[in-house]
């Protein structure tokens, strides 16, 4: 049975909580790598990590990383940047490469991780992603995650990020701190660029453009970033080996191999002669070591001055991610004993010199030399998209209104390929050549029960929208000898929207479908404005 669920919470947050800082000059000495300092003196500095704008987060110096480091790590997704940043643990000189691999973690995105403080499977995040400033829809089906790599890197100005917990501005999911991804404001011209990588049975390419208009009160432009991989196999490389290391050969550690092996308790005995207690070993170097994935995003930003006093900022974006990975059908299965009085012959069972004629076997196959190599496909598909509006209006002296107003939505779904288990023990316990596979030596008389074997996945897919309408007040309240002492008072109303659909055991391919339907509601109180 599909079990739909349908969460809704809303969150009223900070009806009134306000923030005092007394901000001296120095207060302002931020880590702005690739920020240029002279540009910042006439800029309104809006930081990561407080209410308080110019105020700097209590704690660890805010990182910034800026257009020249963009430029210089020569970075063409969002994660590819963040690899450049030592304190996100996980990618920091790392490959960032989608888990799809990680049947218990169906978020199958990277998931950038501050200082190492909760793995990759957990179900919940420790390091918050805001888009300038602000939260979107997660992708995801049995966990949720944002995707980092949802705006194109040529409309990416900065990425600030705020190492020391920002659970008491954000919420509970910034316990380990806050990654913000900063988009331009004003652009003018064009640029394009592109990348084509080759190595031996790999291909890679990127390219993106970002087309805008600058007319001195306002600007508007528009990104589009693309990105292909092809899948990179472990049998491509010489480096990629599942052995075992200890051993003197360096022994293989694959048993369902070509031709297989029959286990009788612990030991095992090679096809296709089981004539000795010695296994056939392979390497399982079919199996996709990266996922071949591909990826669109895009943006279009309008800043425009409508008076003095008044500033509107508008955005709206759009992202999708394909990524699969590839295995050969190989496994095992439980034989049937050979004949007695109260059990019948298995059809293809075969006795094993000097072991008992009718003990259970444990039979390991591989089915590539029938279905091909790499046959097995699991992957995943992702999209997302919204909009969102910022107002801000100055008051009196320093003091200003900021408003923002963000929707977004966000389709997920994965797909995970296998075997039916309900008849891969039926075949294995069948009794005419109809109702089994000989798993011994798989032929060509065997592929239509094969076919019916594999026409089964695990399933499922995710759908989710994203409400907010926030606005903050904040300003200088007075002058002290140390500093001016200022303030910040808002509120915040939040509305999140998620329904799950996850296939049950043994269900055919592509048909996952609606079924009993239970709505939930989840209250989340551990989230100040």
């Amino acid at each position: 049975m599909i079990t739909e669920r349908n969460c809704t919470f809303r969150r009223a947050i900070l009806a009134s909580v306000a923030s005092l800082a007394i901000l001296p000059a120095s207060a302002f000495a931020q880590a702005t790598d690739g920020v240029d300092a002279a540009a910042l003196d006439d800029a309104e500095i809006v930081v990561t990590g407080t209410l308080l704008r110019g105020a700097p987060p209590v704690g660890s110096n805010l990182i910034s990383v800026g257009e020249g480091r963009i430029a210089e790590t020569g970075a063409t997704t969002a994660n590819e940047l963040l690899a450049s940043v030592p304190q996100v643990t996980n990618l920091f000189n790392n490959v960032a490469t989608s888990r799809l691999a990680v049947a218990a973690n169906q978020i199958q995105v990277v998931r950038p991780n501050l200082r190492n403080l909760a793995p990759e499977t957990s179900s919940s995040a420790s390091t918050l992603v805001l888009f300038d400033g602000h939260r979107i829809a997660p992708v995801g089906v049995t966990q949720n995650a944002v995707d980092p790599d949802l705006i194109p890197s040529l409309a990416i100005e900065r990425v600030e990020v705020v190492t020391d917990g920002g659970s008491a501005t954000y919420g509970s999911d910034a316990i380990g701190g806050v990654i913000n991804f900063v988009t331009r404001k004003r652009f003018d011209g064009a640029r394009v660029q592109a990348h084509y990588g080759i190595a031996n049975d790999y291909r890679q390419a990127d390219a993106g453009a970002i087309l805008g208009k600058d007319w001195g009160s306002g600007s508007l432009f528009a990104a589009y970033g693309y990105q292909h991989n092809d899948a990179l196999f472990g049998r491509d490389r010489s480096f990629i080996r599942d052995v075992d290391w200890l051993s003197a050969g360096l022994t293989p550690r694959g048993r369902s191999c070509v031709p297989g092996n029959v286990q009788i308790g612990t030991a095992i005995y090679g096809l296709p002669t089981l004539a000795s207690a010695t296994p056939n070993t392979c390497d399982y170097g079919n199996a996709s070591v990266v996922p071949a994935s591909t990826r669109h995003s895009a943006i279009v930003g309008l800043h425009q001055d409508l008076a003095s006093w008044l500033t509107v900022d508008l955005r709206a974006f759009y992202g999708e991610r394909k990524a699969t990975s590839f295995a050969d059908y190989a496994g095992s299965v439980t034989v049937t004993g050979g004949a007695n009085a109260a059990n019948p012959a298995q059809f293809y069972y075969t006795p094993v010199p000097g072991q008992s004629a009718t003990a259970n076997q444990t039979v390991f196959f591989n089915f590539s030399p029938l279905l091909g190599t790499s046959a097995q496909p699991s992957g995943s598909r992702f999209r997302e998209w919204g909009t969102n509006a910022e107002l801000r209006a100055s008051i009196i002296g320093d003091w200003q209104l900021r408003a923002l107003f963000n929707y977004s939505r966000s389709s997920s779904e994965y797909h995970m390929g296998g075997f039916n288990q309900a008849l891969l023990t039926a075949f294995g316990k069948g009794t005419t050549a109809a109702t089994a596979i000989n798993f011994y030596a798989p032929g060509a008389n065997d592929l239509a029960l094969i076919r019916q074997l594999i026409d089964t996945e695990t399933a499922g897919q995710g759908k989710q929208e994203l409400f907010d309408a926030r606005a903050i007040v904040d300003g200088t309240l007075f002058t002290l000898p140390g500093g001016d002492v200022k303030l910040a008072a808002g509120y915040e109303h939040m509305r999140d929207n998620f329904q799950q659909r996850v296939a049950p055991a043994n269900q055919p391919v592509g048909a996952i479908a609606p079924g009993q339907r239970a709505d939930f509601v989840v209250l989340d109180t551990d989230h100040p404005g």
